[in-house]
């Protein structure tokens, strides 16, 4: 196995690996790395830095894409959001939690990207999703 391949296992793991000065950084979820690629993650330690530095590549060049989970169970409301459809009930036209601010945009404005970034952070997150019922 090459280093790259070496690089993508790790990536598929949800592993992220980047340098930060002469250090190589290693940051992976709990228990999903075995001793057999932590003792590799030492042995190639140089080369892996020379690698990353090279190909200008840092922790979100290999982060995993991101891919919705099935949810199996019904997840109990926040405290944050017990908080909202309680001031949400007591006077549904008083927009409690709603925050506005302006700006200035110097330049122009592309209405259609700002549209389609705004979209994308939505469909990126599940929280901001607007779908399901209140129970």
């Amino acid at each position: 196995m090459n280093l790259n391949q070496f690089l993508t296992e790790l990536s598929d793991l949800g592993v992220k690996l980047w340098t930060d000065g002469d250090q190589l950084r290693v940051r992976s979820p709990k228990g999903v790395l075995t001793q057999k690629q932590r003792d590799l993650l030492t042995l190639h330690k140089t080369e892996l830095i020379t690698l990353l530095r090279s190909s200008n590549m840092s922790a979100s060049d290999i982060d995993l894409p991101l891919v919705r989970i099935e949810k199996h169970l019904d997840l109990p409301v926040s405290f944050g959001q017990q908080s909202m459809l309680f001031l949400n009930g007591l006077d549904r036209e008083n927009p409690f939690y709603n925050v506005s601010f302006s700006m200035r945009i110097i330049g122009s404005l592309s209405v259609t990207a700002l549209e389609q970034s705004i979209n994308e952070i939505i469909r990126r997150h599940e929280h901001q999703h607007a779908e399901g019922e209140q129970r």
